[in-house]
């Protein structure tokens, strides 16, 4: 949770295990946790974490989840292993600063499954992208309902619209 949701008290939180808690509730399982406080930079990647070893700390773990509020790989809410060496296998990697989604992890498909290899991200744990996606397609749909109508509006006059003519 963010500071100002925690100041607030107001706001939905994801948990380690992908659920969706209110605030409040967040606060009082806290309340007998061990807490872990976890620093990220302007990008929201964690701080200071160490690479020497393939698996993860625990600290890490903790660290990527408040970080990715859960699994990264787009569409998933669990845990699973198909990033690895060969044909058939994921890759993944940090966007850069330039890409539409900056510090968060990208995953790029095999070719069987997408040729272009396009990059994706998880929306599913980062409600912000979800509405402002949900948004950015209601504007569209209503811009286009609007140039519809009034094409048709200044196509057609007013006598016409009716069946017959104006007086």
């Amino acid at each position: 949770m963010s500071v100002k949701q925690a100041e607030d008290e107001t706001g939905v939180v994801t948990t380690a295990c992908g659920g969706l808690v209110p605030i409040r509730d967040a606060l009082r399982m806290a309340e007998t946790a061990h807490p872990v406080l976890a620093i990220f930079d302007h990008h929201g990647r964690p701080l200071h974490l160490g690479r020497a070893k393939r698996l993860a700390s625990a600290d890490q773990r903790l660290a990527l989840i408040a970080a990715s509020h859960g699994c990264t790989r787009p569409g998933c809410d669990a845990c699973h292993a198909l990033v690895h060496e060969g044909p058939g296998g994921w890759q993944t990697r940090v966007a850069p600063a330039d890409a539409e989604y900056p510090g968060r992890t990208e995953w790029i498909p095999p070719p069987h499954i997408d040729p272009e290899r396009t990059p994706r991200v998880n929306h599913r744990h980062h409600l912000g992208d979800l509405l402002a996606a949900a948004l950015a397609h209601y504007r569209a749909r209503r811009d286009t309902e609007m140039r519809e109508h009034l094409r048709r509006w200044l196509r057609e006059p007013a006598g016409d619209a009716a069946g017959g003519e104006v007086p």
